[in-house]
């Protein structure tokens, strides 16, 4: 008998929710390995982007500090 996904998500939401964040987890983990090298390839793309505009000085860097005040300032609104 084949599950299908909706049949499996109706089993897995009977579980506990400890049980249910293994699950999640396992899941997350075979995908994060079956895509690591797509997933790395990706970010070193992005590395290599953003390095060349901060190069070219087409976009300019923000201190940490700033960020962090920032960042604090929109959790107090």
């Amino acid at each position: 008998m084949e599950k299908t996904a909706s049949s499996l998500l109706t089993e897995v939401m009977r579980l506990p929710p400890s049980e249910r964040n293994k699950l999640i987890d396992a899941l997350l983990t075979s995908i994060e390995a079956e895509n690591s090298e797509e997933i790395d390839k990706a970010w070193a793309e992005e590395v290599e982007k953003r390095f060349s505009e901060l190069q070219r000085g087409s976009v300019k860097p923000i201190p940490w500090s700033a960020v962090k005040q920032r960042a604090s300032s929109k959790g107090r609104g």
